[in-house]
């Protein structure tokens, strides 16, 4: 599989979203390694190693993390939550061509895994690869109709390919599907502001000032870590 993953430049027409496991905050800690009945360690399995990565991922410790996330992928290739969890954190580290790709991997080993799909798209749109960016997104909405941060990115793309009719769509979906969400509404809002229709913006959308920057350079919103699916709602 080809795709490329550029350098981000110039001001980001939004905040991107990514896709999550919820729950977070309930991962247990780091299990204590097993023991065979002589007393001595046991080899750790893909489940620990990813679990020992989570809880270094709740340290703050993300380069530990990436570490036993590619030891789980490396003990068990068919844990799609290895090559996921490992996808966020080499992003987090600002490795957008091996995120993209373990975000690959684990559509590989899990086609119907339409949160991938979310984060594989969003690390071809932060790399300004609009078109594959469309498609992985797209994907990630025939799975997932009710993904909001799938429409949400979704309409990123439409707004930087200049197609406002369907960014408008796209961010309205958002809006519907995550109310609680500050982002699309936001979006939502300056593109009626750009069209002169501000009567139909969001309540809760402020018109930018202009003594501040509306979109902050490069700005990211991250996804949570953690072992099970999620519904991918943004919040």
């Amino acid at each position: 599989m080809n795709f490329r993953v550029g350098q981000t430049t110039g001001l980001w027409l939004g905040l991107l979203m990514w896709a999550a496991f919820p729950g977070m905050a309930q991962t247990p800690a780091s299990p204590a390694a097993p023991t065979s009945p002589q007393g001595t360690s046991a080899q750790p399995t893909a489940e620990s190693q990813l679990a020992l990565g989570l809880q270094y991922i709740q340290q703050g410790q993300v380069d530990q993390a990436i570490v036993a996330f590619q030891q789980a992928a490396a003990l068990n290739p068919q844990l799609s939550p290895a090559h996921y969890n490992l996808g966020l954190a080499l992003r987090q580290q600002g490795h957008l061509q091996a995120a993209a790709s373990s975000f690959y991997q684990a559509i590989q080993v899990d086609p119907s895994f339409a949160m991938s799909y979310a984060n594989l798209g969003a690390a071809l749109l932060e790399g300004g690869n609009l078109a594959q960016a469309e498609d992985y997104l797209q994907r990630a909405i025939d799975l997932d109709p009710n993904m909001a941060l799938a429409h949400y990115n979704m309409g990123l793309v439409k707004q930087q390919q200049g197609n406002v009719p369907e960014a408008i769509t796209e961010f309205r979906k958002a809006v519907n599907l995550s109310s609680n969400a500050a982002e699309p509404a936001y979006h939502l809002g300056l593109l009626y502001l750009q069209q002169g229709k501000p009567q139909t913006q969001p309540k809760r959308c402020k018109k930018p000032s202009l003594s501040t920057p509306t979109i902050p350079k490069r700005t990211i919103v991250w996804a949570r870590f953690g072992i099970s699916r999620g519904s991918g709602t943004m919040r």
